[in-house]
């Protein structure tokens, strides 16, 4: 009977290992070239700690900038206006790797607040961030300069 359990606790291992390797390769692809990109993590009493790993965007900060830049698209309404300034961003980078909880943590303006929000909430899809082998959400902020 033990050996027949340690049979099954094996094979449920394996299966796991290479489920997750599976994930992993299917999901974040070589010729993406992640890199690792710092943010803030905390634990459940908000006691800052560094990871084993941070989440990873595609060409990492070099990346974003480029996603930001294809994405933007300055308001006419704010552009005829002369609004300018500059929207800071504050969003998670979740365990599955998704951009979630997108929120304008420095308001200039409505329609450049909600231009700021789009371009994030359209950024692809993460490496997530790990650590004790565990993915972890990690915070993160992204400034967006409108006329400056």
């Amino acid at each position: 009977m033990n050996k027949f359990l340690l049979l099954i606790f094996a094979l449920v291992i394996t299966t796991s290992l290479n489920a997750q390797n599976f994930f992993l390769i299917k999901d974040f692809p070589e010729e993406k070239k992640y890199e690792e990109v710092a943010g803030d993590v905390y634990d459940d009493n908000m006691i800052s700690f560094t990871p084993d790993a941070y989440p990873a965007y595609p060409k990492g900060k070099a990346g974003i900038k480029k996603h930001v830049l294809k994405k933007f698209k300055y308001p006419k309404a704010a552009q005829s206006k002369k609004i300018t300034g500059k929207v800071i961003v504050q969003f998670y980078v979740g365990a599955d790797g998704y951009v979630k909880d997108v929120v304008v943590a420095r308001k200039v303006h409505p329609l450049l607040d909600e231009e700021a929000v789009r371009i994030i909430k359209s950024m692809e899809r993460w490496r997530p961030g790990y650590h004790n082998e565990e993915p972890i959400n990690v915070k993160y902020f992204q400034s967006i300069s409108f006329g400056k």
